[in-house]
């Protein structure tokens, strides 16, 4: 009962907005947030900064979705849906976010057929009173997860079909979001 009414309070503090009258907002990206695009028109510090100071978000809600952005490009190699393979042959993901007001913290760590493990962290922070998940336990993380099949780019282009199970069918993907 204590760890939830903590989950609660720290849900509510989890509204930081911006104020660009009162703090100079900063967004820092590897190259990745300068380059990638996912198909628009802005990188993904253009889209965090932009929700930042004239959108009215939550600063952590604002950085997330600039992250998705390269985590949701299929060209982008390192991290999120285009992530290369492992040695096996298994995309395996990490990511974490801190939210300082709320003073809370959410991670996961060898997540598989994830294409956006920043909004797996951010459950955790946010559903969870752990700090950080791994693996099945952070693929399982809250209820608002629905499964899809859509396969993932360079394991088919890398091992084609050797990746599906015995009945044919790719790893699962796991989309985190409102289900729809």
């Amino acid at each position: 009962m204590v760890a939830s009414s903590a989950v609660a309070r720290a849900r509510s503090a989890c509204e930081c907005v911006c104020d660009p009258t009162v703090t100079s907002p900063v967004v820092i990206a590897s190259d990745n947030g300068n380059v990638y695009k996912n198909g628009g028109t802005k990188t993904s510090v253009q889209l965090a900064f932009e929700m930042m100071t004239s959108g009215g978000k939550d600063v952590l809600e604002s950085l997330v979705a600039g992250v998705n952005l390269c985590e949701l490009d299929p060209e982008e190699s390192g991290v999120g849906y285009g992530g290369l393979p492992n040695a096996d042959g298994i995309v395996q993901l990490d990511s974490c976010c801190m939210h300082g007001p709320a003073k809370r913290a959410g991670g996961v760590a060898a997540i598989e057929g994830v294409r956006t493990p920043s909004l797996v962290a951010k459950a955790v922070l946010e559903q969870t009173d752990h700090h950080l998940l791994v693996g099945k336990g952070a693929e399982n993380v809250g209820g608002r997860v629905r499964v899809e099949r859509p396969g993932h780019p360079h394991c088919q282009q890398v091992y084609g079909d050797g990746l599906a199970d015995e009945a044919g069918e790719q790893p699962a993907v796991i989309v985190v979001g409102a289900a729809g």
